[in-house]
């Protein structure tokens, strides 16, 4: 912590899958995508957007409000992030029970390019997990061997799992759109088919010994994904059947979608470019100042007696009912300082 860890974007930082041509075997393992962050975090901007395209009828399917926790991972000192990668494990919350995570997969995304219209090029390695709370990365290397896929195996060299620690987590509400433009709206004559998440994110850290996580960051996002090949989620019958797009073909299709998005936005989407994790490494970042002078033992007063820089540290960053983690830090206090050390911050004692 303390430190710049985000790298530049970069189409030549790693040879990833993105160094492969664009082709069937790519698409096992790319994800090509457009993010916007919502202005003043307005839930209201989440409706509009799907009246807009109900409106429009290219609603293929839908699902309603659902619950993901994810545990956002890396070393101690960040070096799958230094190097412009992320790492996670990711459980579906049944029944909205944060408690209750009925499955659960493990995700690497590698390196990211942008694209002429801004869209975001990305390796994605994906594979289901038997545990949520257990970190390992069998299941990820079994999947993809290092015959086929070199590139993932090369960002986790050296890297095990007894390595990782949890950094923080992320609980998101998602509501789920898959749509489909009409042929006449992308110019190539083909498909496009694409899913749009609306997320609303809280950023949190899990402490033992108390009963609500802390909060340290609140955002709404809205991401936009080009089905690059056929998933339980596109319906057409002839799915499977419907040639591919060029690179050139899919940029347009992505073209088209951002503009109706921004305009179903109703000029409340901020073109994002980082990806949750990204963002979560960087708030949190940004309340370490504010931990540390709470923190610190060389003050004149007790934590308990300076309520105003824990609000200040945990606040989110929305206009809504919810003020902040203000609870009593007193009994975790020790917990803390051994998190923090783990991110080379010297605490004097």
């Amino acid at each position: 912590m303390g430190r710049s860890v985000h790298r530049a974007i970069s189409s030549s930082a790693h040879p990833s899958a993105l160094a492969r041509p664009f082709n069937a075997r790519a698409l096992d393992v790319n994800e090509l995508e457009s993010k916007f962050l919502v202005k003043k975090a307005d839930r209201a901007v989440f409706d509009k957007i799907k009246s807009y395209f109900e409106a429009k009828g290219w609603v293929q399917y839908h699902t309603d409000d659902y619950h993901l926790l994810t545990r956002q991972l890396d070393t101690v000192d960040r070096r799958l992030l230094q190097d412009g990668f992320t790492l996670r494990i990711r459980g579906n919350c049944k029944d909205r029970d944060i408690n209750n995570i009925n499955r659960s997969d493990i995700c690497a995304k590698t390196d990211k390019r942008e694209l002429p219209n801004g869209a975001l090029l990305r390796g994605e390695y994906e594979a289901r997990t038997n545990s949520f709370e257990q970190i390992t990365l069998s299941a990820l290397l079994k999947k993809y061997p290092r015959e086929d896929y070199p590139e993932i195996h090369d960002v986790l060299k050296g890297v095990k799992a007894k390595d990782l620690m949890e950094h923080f987590r992320i609980d998101v509400y998602r509501t789920r759109y898959v749509l489909e433009l009409p042929r006449e709206e992308t110019g190539s004559g083909k498909r496009f088919v694409c899913e749009v998440d609306m997320d609303d994110v809280a950023f949190v850290l899990d402490i033992p010994g108390l009963k609500q996580p802390l909060l340290f960051h609140h955002d709404l996002e809205v991401e936009c994904e080009a089905l690059l090949k056929p998933c339980e989620y596109d319906l057409h019958a002839g799915a499977k059947a419907c040639p591919p797009m060029s690179v050139a073909e899919l940029e347009q299709a992505m073209t088209v979608l951002k503009q109706h998005l921004v305009k179903a936005g109703g000029g409340q989407l901020k073109e994002n470019h980082l990806g949750k994790g990204e963002r979560g490494f960087r708030a949190l970042d940004r309340v370490e100042s504010v931990l540390l002078q709470y923190l610190s033992p060389n003050t004149a007063c007790e934590p308990r007696d300076r309520p105003s820089a824990l609000r200040t540290a945990f606040v989110l960053n929305a206009a809504n009912d919810n003020r902040g983690a203000q609870v009593d830090l007193s009994g975790v206090l020790p917990y803390l300082r051994r998190a923090l050390r783990n991110h080379d911050i010297a605490l004097r004692q």
